[in-house]
Parts: C-alpha cells; structure tokens; sequence
C-alpha cells in the first residue's frame, strides 16, 4: 500500500455516520445539480450567475463525498507534520497552527463577504447555501490543520453523534434545505 509521510489511503470513517455523511454529500452534489440544470425555472432573474453557482456547489460535494472517506485532509496534516519536522519548525507548530486557523476564518469571512457582494441580488435565494458553503469549507479546512483544542471538542460525543458530525451535517444540511426551497418552485 501507498505509505506517503507517514499517511495511506484507507477508508476516513468507516462508520455509519460517516457513510451517512458521504450520502449526504453526494444528495447534495445531486441537488445542487438539478438547480443548476433547472436553472431557468428556479430563478425569476439573474440565472445564469445562479446556475455557476450552484454548478460549481456541485462539483464541490461530490469532491467533499470522495474526499471524506478517502480522508485527504489527513494526507496533508501528515505532508505538514513532516515538513515542520523536515524544516526543523515542529516546535512551533501551535503558533503556526492558530495562524492558519484565523487566516482560515479571515479567508472564510473574506470569501463569504466577496460572495454576499456577488450574489446580494440573489440572496433571497441563495443566502442559506452560501452561508452552509462557508462554514462547511471552513470547517475541513480548520478540521485539516489538526489543531488539537479543535480536534477535542469536534471529537466530543453528544449521545451517538459527535460534534464533528453536526458541523459536517449542519453545512451539508444548510445546502440541502436551500436547493430543495428552489426545486420546490418548479413543481
């Protein structure tokens, strides 16, 4: 098997709630799919700016579904640990860390504002999917950089789930609800 800094692929998380999450993903993908295919009857204005977006959205959950069980995020903590090894900065990982976690936010609040911008004709639309986008992607990409106060409290259990799953499910879900508001107009 393919053993690369300390990382092989393997299935990310094997158990039901993962596998849930991959399905969860891919209706996702199918979704925001359909909205963009559907476009011209989904969006009274503006459609074809709509149509990219929930295009691209797309294209995103079906790389998020493969990318959950294939669990790439932990090839690039494992890439980064042999780095700041490598590179002789691993004692300073927890500043760097906390720095990649607030230029994250930063970026997410930057990504976020540029598309609110964008889209501020059509957020009565789309508003719910941008916001779910957001804090989806910021959330892996946080859950990536391995910062362990963050790895405790995503990992804390509240009966069967765990907080880690109500975040991924939370964004997916936010996607979801907001595509299935624009399919409902078509019928």
């Amino acid at each position: 098997m393919i053993n690369l800094y300390g990382w092989q692929p393997t299935i990310g998380d094997p158990t039901f709630l993962g596998w849930f999450t991959v399905l969860a993903y891919f209706f996702a993908f199918v979704l925001s799919l359909r909205v963009s295919f559907c476009g011209q009857r989904c969006f009274p204005s503006d459609r074809q700016k709509q149509v990219w977006l929930w295009g691209g959205m797309g294209c995103l959950m079906l790389i998020l579904a493969i990318n959950k069980q294939l669990d790439l995020q932990s090839f690039f903590t494992a890439w980064a640990k042999y780095n700041a090894r490598e590179h002789g900065w691993y004692d300073h990982r927890r500043s760097i860390q906390l720095g990649f976690i607030v230029a994250v936010i930063a970026t997410g609040f930057c990504v976020l504002s540029f598309l609110l911008v964008q889209f501020r004709k059509q957020l009565k639309n789309n508003s719910l999917a941008l916001a779910g986008l957001c804090f989806l992607v910021s959330f892996i990409v946080i859950r990536a950089a391995s910062f362990h106060h963050f790895d405790r409290l995503i990992g804390v259990h509240l009966g069967v789930l765990r907080i880690n799953h109500l975040f991924e499910l939370g964004g997916i879900g936010m996607i979801c609800a907001n595509a299935m508001t624009l399919l409902s107009r078509i019928r």
